[in-house]
């Protein structure tokens, strides 16, 4: 990499310079995927891969409790809302003392009555075959309750280990190992029966699960496979149990390195064996880490992956003016309890719930780097320096980088930090902050050729010209007039090679001149305009 004298400020506080905070890209990376709490499905495959058994696995992530056996009947909501759906079977339907042929039928209904196949249903009617139902073209196990007020809804009613085998295949790849997927196969077995569910109301009745992240991915018959339904098998009615009570198992995908405590994510209470636990072999999975550097999307949504301009997370967060965010507080699971927001009218904050839901982020577990850099000036005259105000904040391996005028990016200097750095470019310059994460608009710094009058006679001016590739162009003399306007090209000289120049015309005594010169636009430089000179 190549170095200069350059030298960044490395501030141990937050003491930017407020024209620092303009325009930051914001750069997030993170940890794990899904809620933290309970059993890590990735840590589960990683313990089991290390030997451990499906006990020993739930004994972890769920600890002081035991296992035992529980057996029971699971009702799960497969749709609702709806005007018509399709209701098949292979074998006869039969469902409140009436039969339906084998075959397909629509669904619908009118008030609180269910029609198919031209007969008529009361609300809430138990509908089976010695053949599977399937609803929308997909079979299930068990049978189906059919509700009509306020739109038709369909209801699985199965048995416990019935249903877990329809959900196992779809929350762990069949191919990871029987271990793991037995860890899984109680963890869905029981929280089936301690949760009872999230999707149930006054129509359907209390008590319902919903098939899909609200509580656990249920597929069916169709979803099923040989390896899950074995672990279903050879667990049959395990159940994770705490203190004579069937356990509430959370369970996710990837924890980042460890778990969380229940009662610090979501609140309520504590939960014994809920607890912020380690995860040492979480790492298999791919979500382990993530951000802007992965080859996943993580953050859906931006043109860069886990990158946000200062206006695009104002108008996701619905904050105006956003010019830094910091987090302020985790939790014993390293998950962001709270962040603060700097903006010009004060500083709000949001928790990491609300930020998680507002990013599309994969976890709560996530810090914030800010990428900035806002020159003091955008343009200066030859020989002179500017301040850069840069901040490079949480984001790892930070580069400063320019470019001057008909040349290519080059690295100038590693930085972390904040603070100004001064830079003296000899011609236009665009700086810019990059790293493997993010890279931030350039800034571009004009450079004006200087030019100085620095003597005079009733005969003429002299001054000096730089840089002195300059030498040989023309110098024109203005001279102002009373009024303040200026009288154009009152004189003309030619710039010597040592960059001096003299124009010899008559000087009146007591006006005021200045000096112009307008470099080649191949030279990157600017028309360079003199200070006021008085002639006493």
């Amino acid at each position: 990499m190549r170095r200069s004298s350059l030298l960044v400020a490395v501030l141990a506080a937050l003491a930017f310079a407020s024209s620092a905070l303009a325009s930051p890209l914001f750069v997030v990376h993170g940890r794990g995927w899904g809620h933290g709490i309970g059993m890590s499905q990735w840590g589960a495959q990683g313990f089991a891969l290390q030997g451990r058994t499906h006990q020993q696995i739930l004994a972890h992530y769920y600890q002081g409790t035991s296992l035992g056996t529980k057996t029971g009947s699971v009702r799960v909501l497969l749709t609702s809302g709806r005007s018509s759906f399709p209701l098949a079977s292979a074998q006869t339907i039969r469902g409140a003392g009436k039969s339906l042929a084998p075959g397909s039928y629509s669904v619908t209904r009118s008030g609180s009555i269910v029609h198919i196949g031209g007969k008529t249903f009361p609300s809430g009617t138990t509908f089976r075959s010695m053949g599977r139902l399937s609803v929308d073209g997909q079979p299930f196990r068990g049978k189906i309750q059919i509700y009509a007020p306020g739109g038709l809804a369909a209801v699985n009613l199965l048995g416990l280990d019935p249903y877990v085998r329809g959900v196992v295949a779809n929350e762990s790849p069949s191919s990871w190992h029987q271990e793991a997927l037995r860890a899984q196969a109680d963890a869905a077995r029981s929280y089936a029966l301690a949760a009872g569910g999230h999707c149930g109301n006054s129509v359907i009745g209390s008590n319902v699960l919903c098939r899909g992240t609200s509580d656990q991915v249920y597929g069916g018959v169709n979803s099923e496979t040989a390896s899950t339904n074995a672990a279903v098998t050879a667990t049959a009615g395990e159940v994770v149990m705490s203190g004579g009570s069937v356990a509430t198992t959370f369970f996710f995908s990837t924890s980042g390195g460890k778990t969380v405590n229940k009662n610090e994510e979501w609140g309520g209470g504590e939960v014994s064996y809920l607890q912020t636990e380690s995860d040492p072999f979480d790492n298999l999975s791919p979500h382990h880490k993530w951000g802007p550097t992965d080859a996943q999307e993580d953050c859906p949504g931006g043109n860069r992956d886990c990158v946000y301009t200062a206006r695009a997370m104002s108008s996701l967060l619905g904050i105006a003016g956003i010019r830094d965010m910091t987090v302020g507080a985790r939790n014993s699971g390293s998950r962001v309890e709270r962040v603060d927001i700097a903006t010009a009218g004060g500083t709000p904050t949001r928790t990491g719930a609300q930020l998680r839901s507002a990013l599309g982020l994969r976890s709560t577990w996530f810090s914030i780097g800010v990428l900035s850099l806002v020159p003091e000036r955008t343009q200066i005259v030859w020989g002179r320096s500017v301040d850069l105000d840069i901040i490079a904040r949480g984001v790892a391996n930070t580069v400063l980088q320019r470019r001057p005028f008909g040349g290519d990016w080059t690295d100038v200097i590693a930085v972390t930090g904040a603070g100004p750095m001064a830079v003296s470019p000899r011609k236009e310059t665009s700086y810019r902050l990059t790293s493997p994460a993010a890279t931030t608009t350039a800034a571009r710094i004009v450079v004006a050729a200087k030019i100085v009058l620095t003597d005079s006679s009733a005969t003429g001016l002299t001054g000096m010209v730089r840089p002195l590739s300059l030498a040989g162009r023309t110098v024109v003399i203005d001279r102002q007039r009373l009024d303040g306007s200026w009288a154009r090209a009152v004189a003309r000289a030619t710039v010597r090679s040592d960059g001096s120049f003299r124009a010899a015309f008559n000087v009146r005594a007591g006006r005021d001149y200045r000096a112009r010169i307008t470099p080649p636009a191949t030279s990157g430089l600017v028309r360079g305009v003199s200070p006021k000179f008085h002639v006493p």
